[in-house]
């Protein structure tokens, strides 16, 4: 059978997408968190997977461990196979929008929908080793079950949204709100199948108590990190995602002008749109950041719009029935899908090359000609991971990273420091040591800065103790120096 072109675009696209999502997968070094997810995911048995969750040392479900594992398990270790269920995943994502908004709109409209997810901060974590990009894929085929009233794939979707990170609980107003709007008196079914898809979470209560009175979110849990979350991170999080839309927002204006001047002539013109209870639905979308806020005031301070992935879904639907709905022509909608494809792109600053400090010294070690014999402190906690895993074998058996948690308790972000000493015993075999037990052992070291003082605290305290700091070797934002006591 002869493919039409909307069929050969969309084969174009979903290439394109899996060409540049294997590339960046296996291209990227590691960062912090995903140094945990590989880490848990490389142990031997599912078994010891759930020992650790269950010991409260990651505050994640198993779902995204288990499938990296099996990853491993059929292609070996890697950036690539550790992503691999993310690029799926986030696919899925945008097959479910694309679906859901066909359903209603032309093929163009359905496509840009799907086109702007993937270019969203949200289509970031496609290429990361983390659990939201199932999330995202998890509630984007629990909206297309909704929408087609299949209440099987609804339990599923949520389910499978459960098992992939616990804030998706709030997903359950959303569809609960949804289909009081839309079935009323005869909801009783789809609330039904939306109670069975969140039972998993029972089963993971365990865990949850786990993490909370033993693990790394017990630590979080002070008055410091309580009161961070505040309308001006709400604010940056959403002026950052608007800016991504920029241009599919702005381009809303001239075809309102076009709409209002012909409806004027064509009184008759009439274009689809979605019905109330799917609006409904969107809208309660975009409502999960400012109910994150409220949540994370009484829990453990983390306000990350990753969290609440979801949310992106409800700014794509509603964009693009207000596309759909100007729309009066064919070549419009195929100018509101070319504004998703490049519109992102006419922002430069938004997709500068994906940097990391970690990567800076991937490949850069041989070049930096370090002192032989002393040890190497790495100051900065969130990179120390990273740096580990990519350095080579003689470098790393000199890397050490010194930790003081009363002292990283007052950063701004102290949980890396609590990763590498609670969780990284049981994962990795990188060093760590008291500030007090290795300065009394080793007078003189080498340092590696980055400049970054919220999370590094270990130099404005040697330099508060009288060490002597002798800069050697500067890499972009590493600086390395020669540390010696203090003159007596």
């Amino acid at each position: 059978m002869a493919l039409d072109a909307n069929r050969i675009i969309i084969i174009l696209l979903a290439g394109l997408y899996f060409v540049i999502a294997c590339l960046f997968a296996s291209q990227r070094p590691y960062w912090l968190d995903e140094t945990v997810s590989v880490g848990i995911a490389a142990l031997p048995k599912v078994e010891n997977i759930l020992a650790i969750l269950a010991a409260g040392k990651e505050a994640h479900p198993p779902l995204s461990f288990v499938l990296i594992h099996v990853c491993f398990a059929l292609f070996g270790p890697g950036e690539l196979p550790a992503r691999l269920p993310s690029i799926l995943a986030l696919f899925g994502a945008l097959v479910a929008v694309y679906h859901f908004l066909r359903f209603r709109f032309s093929t163009p409209i359905a496509l840009a929908g799907a086109v702007l997810l993937a270019l969203s901060p949200a289509g970031y974590y496609a290429v990361e080793a983390r659990s939201y990009a199932l999330l995202l894929a998890a509630a984007a085929g629990a909206a297309l079950a909704w929408q087609r009233r299949s209440h099987l794939g609804l339990a599923a979707a949520l389910a499978l949204a459960i098992s992939s990170h616990y804030y998706a609980v709030l997903l359950a107003p959303v569809f609960f709100v949804a289909t009081l709007v839309r079935d009323r008196r005869a909801a009783l079914p789809t609330l039904a199948a939306i109670a069975i898809g969140f039972l998993p979470l029972f089963l993971y209560l365990p865990l949850i108590h786990s993490t909370y009175t033993g693990g790394l979110s017990t630590w979080q849990f002070n008055p410091d990190n309580i009161a961070r979350p505040s309308l001006g991170h709400l604010a940056q999080m959403l002026r950052r995602v608007f800016f991504h839309e920029m241009v599919p927002i702005l381009l809303l204006a001239p075809l309102l002008l076009y709409r209002w001047f012909f409806r004027q002539r064509l009184p008759n013109l009439d274009s689809p749109s979605l019905p109330l209870a799917e609006k409904v639905l969107a809208g309660c979308l975009l409502l999960l950041p400012p109910l994150l806020l409220v949540i994370s005031k009484f829990t453990v301070g983390a306000f990350f719009d990753r969290y609440v992935i979801p949310w992106h879904l409800g700014i794509v639907l509603l964009l693009a029935a207000a596309h759909a709905a100007l729309c009066s022509r064919p070549a419009h909608a195929w100018v509101f899908l070319a504004s998703c494809l490049v519109g992102p792109f006419l922002l430069p600053a938004l997709y500068k090359p994906f940097h990391t400090v970690s990567a800076e010294l991937t490949n850069q070690w041989d070049n930096l000609a370090l002192p032989p014999g002393l040890p190497i402190v790495y100051a900065d906690s969130l990179d120390y991971n990273s740096v580990c895993l990519y350095a080579p074998p003689e470098i790393r058996r000199r890397l050490l990273y010194v930790h003081d948690i009363a002292v990283s308790r007052l950063t701004r972000d102290p949980v890396p420091e609590q990763i590498i000493t609670q969780l990284n015993p049981y994962l990795f075999p990188f060093r760590a040591e008291l500030y007090a037990q290795f300065v009394a052992s080793r007078p003189t070291f080498l340092l590696f800065t980055t400049g970054f003082i919220d999370r590094e605290w270990l130099p404005g305290r040697l330099r508060a103790d009288g060490y002597q700091f002798t800069p050697l070797r500067t890499l972009r934002e590493h600086t390395l120096y020669r540390v010696s006591p203090p003159e007596q």
